[in-house]
């Protein structure tokens, strides 16, 4: 069969058949079309077809499912990349870290994949495994975390963020090593901006971008270029006195822990800095989101998904229902043309450097603090084989077909 694809204009995706935020498989006619013209969009979802009738191309079809318990999955001959060489897979859900860790010291488990494992049970797992070559931990990043600044006049706490030069002083305050080793186990993955060092743009983009390491001395001399002296051990001005700002993250503890450490280094080097959390229950209110008056550290994506998300139109807003990722309202018109270019180019290489240009822009402009890239931890043991680190853009389960299980 032969499917046609007619777009109104140049897009770069095409080929994927996939936009940024959704895949757009073809799906079919035949069992579903009439579902479609007759039901509700809840109405669809709730069709068969998308759960135990599914009917996919991948590796592995289903052969017995329990929902909310497991999946069990068979080899499919006619998969592309050939037969499965692992004869039967069970795909198990845990919701509890520590169980997954007894099951996966247990042997019970071989492989623990999405957001299941925490910091602590993998260093456990690595403790353990290591010594005796009982398996392995890859780690996949998957997000971008920083400390976002705000930028509308209307919302901002103190229009000392305004300048740029007091951005750079916040950035060159940070010590992304120690935040790192103290929560991270040092598994957090270093960047200068959205665009991890092992994606298809890392290479353009270490080249352009700004880079803002731990210096204290550094940080002075721009307060003091933006008018600001020490007084008593914090950055004052003579004219607007002591700037105070509050940084502010999700209620979580590993957040918390690592926004304690923020602030301490902050006010170390002299800024004036006040913490607080934004609770659970309010996490998912998109205006709450939006209207932090300093800075907030949060997780967002990487990559090509993140250089979009930082146009100022995706800016939230009461008319949009404050949806759009760029909640701290940076905007700058020369990022906002080059993301129309980058939208409609074809060209790969091109689209490279107009990645790293607006990485350039971004970073000499402080839009946000990087940190690090978090990862996504993948631990399977030593029998299963054929595992490897992909770049971000990639599913650590691409070639999952070729992996094997002794």
């Amino acid at each position: 069969r032969t499917l046609v694809i007619s777009w109104s204009r140049p897009y770069p995706d095409a080929a994927t058949l996939s936009t940024r935020d959704r895949e757009l498989p073809p799906l079919p006619r035949h069992i579903l079309g009439a579902a479609l013209e007759r039901d509700s969009n809840d109405q669809f979802g709730a069709e068969p077809f998308w759960t135990r009738e599914f009917v996919g191309a991948g590796p592995f079809k289903m052969d017995k499912w329990e929902p909310g318990s497991f999946i069990e999955g068979v080899p499919f001959a006619g998969h592309v990349r050939g037969r499965p060489k692992i004869e039967r897979m069970k795909l198990v859900f845990l919701s509890d870290a520590d169980t997954a860790l007894s099951n996966m010291l247990a042997g019970e488990v071989h492989l623990a994949a999405d957001t299941v494992l925490r910091l602590e049970q993998v260093a456990i797992l690595n403790r353990e495994w290591g010594p005796r070559n009982l398996g392995e931990v890859l780690q996949h990043p998957n997000q971008w975390r920083a400390a976002f600044f705000q930028f509308r006049p209307d919302v901002v706490g103190n229009k000392a963020l305004q300048d740029v030069r007091v951005r750079q002083a916040l950035a060159y305050s940070v010590d992304r090593n120690a935040i790192n080793e103290a929560l991270y186990s040092g598994q957090g993955i270093f960047s200068d901006s959205m665009i991890a060092p092992t994606s298809e743009y890392g290479p353009a983009v270490q080249a352009t971008a700004t880079s803002y390491p731990y210096d204290p001395q550094r940080a002075e001399q721009a307060m003091a270029q933006a008018g600001y002296s020490k007084v008593g051990g914090f950055f004052t001005s003579p004219t607007e006195g002591r700037p105070q700002f509050e940084v502010k993250t999700n209620a979580a503890a590993d957040n918390e822990s690592e926004l304690s450490i923020l602030a301490s280094g902050w006010r170390t080097v002299g800024f004036d800095m006040q913490q607080a959390v934004l609770p659970a229950a309010q996490a998912q209110d998109n205006q709450l989101r939006a209207t932090y008056p300093g800075l907030y550290v949060n997780n967002t994506n990487l990559g090509d998904a993140a250089l979009l998300g930082e146009a100022s139109s995706a800016i939230p807003r009461a008319e949009n229902r404050w949806t759009g990722a760029n909640r701290g309202g940076w905007s700058n018109s020369d990022y906002d043309r080059i993301v129309a270019q980058y939208n409609t180019t074809l060209d790969r290489t091109q689209r490279t450097q107009q990645a790293a240009e607006m990485v350039r822009i971004f970073t000499a402009d402080v839009g946000a603090i990087t940190l690090f890239m978090r990862t996504q931890p993948w631990a399977h043991v030593a029998g299963l084989t054929g595992m490897a680190v992909v770049a971000p853009e990639s599913t650590m389960t691409w070639d999952i077909a070729n992996w094997e299980f002794r």
